[in-house]
């Protein structure tokens, strides 16, 4: 008897949920691999436009580009090709009472991505594993063919070599080649360096560029980032994004996250030189899902501004660089969940 009443609220919540849904997301399909990037984007209102709607493709905000009306909202691909990168993309309605219903669609127009998780060249042996969303056909190593996995893993042998060549190939005929240089090669002879705060402008104009323009939601796909808490309580991160309005807040302008770094002492050649770094991360948001019990809870953890100091320092070893940092601080400003 009890058995069947769980059974008859479980269907209740499932058709109540259903009928709360207000949109549907009819193109690009949810799941969908193509050689092209969509030609059209719909949207379909299941009663009218749902109030505060915000339609945002690879975490910006596309509102404006759609013909919105009471029935759906259409937009032509072109308008929205910039936007539509290589590989995974997501195209979501935001709801006004912060729901989101998305569509994940992937780009393949590049060969697989090849992820090596161990290789000793003493022993010679390898691993690991090789991604493209439409699957791959095959992966050799200097020419020699690789055994793979239904899950696309492998874990072989090879011959070391100052230069190791891998090459994948996915089913619609795309290749990556990629070169690894042994770690004992010298690639360079010698070394010197000398720092200073004029030549490093560059540096961190690239480096705010990056920031700005990196594809922070993609992050949340790759092996080993999701779920980032396991056990008795089980944590997912859905959605993230940095210097970008978040599901509470979609209005803010998109902002550009600030790189500064400063010579403390930049004569390499006397031997070390360490550089104070300063990065400000603006509107750092995640939404997450939590897994108490059997029971699912949707989230938001936000920031305004998130600013990290490090100081590193720099030594030439045996003409290679190295790398270590001290006195590392965090704050948050404004932190929300």
């Amino acid at each position: 008897m009890i058995t069947s009443l769980w059974r008859i609220a479980f269907l209740a919540l499932v058709l109540f949920s259903a009928a709360c849904t207000k949109l549907t997301i009819e193109a690009p399909e949810d799941g969908t691999v193509s050689l092209s990037k969509p030609s059209t984007f719909i949207v379909n209102f299941v009663s009218g436009i749902p109030p505060n709607l915000q339609l945002v493709l690879n975490s910006t905000d596309v509102t404006d580009l759609f013909t919105i009306t009471e029935s759906g909202a259409v937009a032509d691909g072109s308008l929205l090709a910039d936007k539509v990168f290589s590989g995974k993309n997501q195209f979501s309605a935001v709801l006004g009472d912060f729901r989101i219903i998305s569509s994940v669609f992937h780009f393949d127009d590049i060969g697989p991505t090849v992820h090596i998780l161990s290789a000793d060249h003493t022993a010679g042996t390898i691993s690991g594993y090789v991604q493209d969303p439409s699957g791959v056909v095959s992966l050799s190593i200097d020419g020699n063919n690789v055994p793979i996995t239904g899950q696309n893993v492998f874990d072989t042998t090879f011959t070391s070599m100052p230069y190791n060549n891998i090459s994948a190939v996915d089913n619609n005929g795309f290749v990556s080649t990629v070169d690894y240089a042994r770690g004992d090669q010298e690639l360079f002879p010698s070394m010197s360096l000398r720092l200073n705060n004029g030549g490093l402008a560059f540096f961190t104009e690239q480096a705010e560029i990056g920031m700005y323009e990196y594809d922070y939601q993609a992050m949340t796909d790759e092996p080993g980032f999701n779920p980032i808490l396991t056990g008795d309580v089980e944590v997912v991160v859905e959605q993230f994004n940095i210097g970008d309005g978040n599901p509470s807040s979609p209005n803010i302008p998109r902002l550009r996250p600030v790189v500064d770094v400063v010579v403390v002492d930049g004569n390499l050649t006397e031997g070390t030189s360490e550089l104070d770094i300063h990065i400000e991360l603006p509107a750092l948001w995640m939404v997450i899902r939590a897994k108490i019990l059997f029971l699912w809870y949707d989230g938001l953890i936000s920031a305004d501004n998130v600013v990290i100091d490090v100081l590193a320092k720099i030594d030439i070893v045996n003409s290679d660089l190295s790398i270590s940092i001290r006195d590392t601080s965090v704050d948050f400003t404004n932190f929300n969940v």
